[in-house]
């Protein structure tokens, strides 16, 4: 009779042991979810404000509008508060859409800035490269990416230019807004064109 209770107590001892590691097992097993809840939450959170933040500074900054004046075509256009411009006198005609390297310059009239402030007018976003401003960037990085947002965009008031003169890589405009970038970016220069397209005062069709 003894030995059998003795036999029960160990069981019993047994069984206890074995109900403890499976509620430790559960305790480990929840809090390592619940952890895991936490790290995914706070990642998410800081996913969407880096994403909101990078789209509230990719509108660009604001620059005063000067003048809306018509100049004749050859006619100096400038100076221009910003280099390249923002906003400002322009020239009657606009430049089409699209993609314009150092060699289309070259076969251009003088004063090309005249045409594209008009085009900034009309709502345009137009990605001003400099390739020589850093020796380090690649510029065939820099006018991949922004052929590839003209061809997200299917060329809707998008210009890529070259302009030697500006001191960064890559500068966005839009009318009345400028935003200067010393490396590509692409989320930024498709949150620039989101936020500011078609947003001049003279709306047109394309």
């Amino acid at each position: 009779m003894a030995k059998y209770k003795a036999e029960s107590k160990a069981k019993r001892e047994l069984r206890e042991q074995h109900r403890q590691e499976e509620r430790r097992k559960r305790v480990l097993t929840w809090g390592g979810l619940g952890l895991l809840g936490l790290v995914l939450v706070g990642g998410l959170i800081w996913f969407f404000a880096s994403t909101a933040g990078a789209a509230a500074a990719a509108t660009g900054e604001i620059i005063p509008v000067t003048s809306r004046d018509h100049v004749p075509d050859s006619s100096d256009p400038g100076p221009y508060s910003t280099n390249p411009p923002a906003e400002g006198q322009h020239f009657l005609q606009t430049f089409n859409p699209g993609f314009y390297t150092p060699e289309d310059v070259a076969k251009m009239p003088r004063y090309p800035e005249g045409y594209l402030v008009h085009n900034l007018e009309h709502g345009y976003i137009i990605y001003w490269y400099n390739c020589a401003a850093d020796p380090n960037i690649n510029c065939a990085n820099i006018q991949n990416a922004i052929k590839q947002v003209i061809q997200e965009k299917n060329s809707f008031k998008v210009i890529g230019f070259p302009w030697p003169s500006q001191e960064e890589p890559l500068v966005m405009t839009s009318w009345g807004r400028i935003l200067r970038q010393d490396r590509v970016n692409l989320r930024i220069m498709r949150a620039f064109y989101d936020a500011n397209v078609n947003k001049g005062p003279e709306i047109t069709p394309n």
